[in-house]
């Protein structure tokens, strides 16, 4: 059973960035659609290639790869890199502060 991504909710990241997330999760099969903005930036950017397990969460917004985990209580961290870049190498770190995902 993924956990419950859906709705709307923050992700900081290491570099300043931070996200605002609007997620919809529609069924249990882990996939997820929905839009980021980021913060000072005009407009939206629809994430694609988005998955959530019990464990794992991890969505594409154009170039940059955004692959995660849940630790035992629920809370989410993880990393990006941009794929444009041949070694995948981390270029943030990015948690999701207090918010606590359950499962669906």
């Amino acid at each position: 059973m993924p956990k419950d991504v859906g709705g709307n909710w923050t992700l900081w990241q290491s570099d300043g960035f931070v996200l605002y997330m609007e997620l919809r999760q529609d069924d249990l099969s882990g996939n997820f659609a929905g839009r980021v903005n980021i913060r000072n930036k005009a407009g939206y950017t629809d994430v694609t290639d988005a998955h959530v397990s019990d464990e794992e969460f991890t969505f594409l917004m154009g170039p940059g790869r955004y692959n995660g985990r849940f630790d035992s209580n629920g809370f989410l961290s993880g990393i990006t890199y941009d794929t444009r870049e041949s070694q995948g190498m981390p270029q943030a770190t990015w948690h999701a502060g207090e918010k606590k995902f359950g499962r669906r």
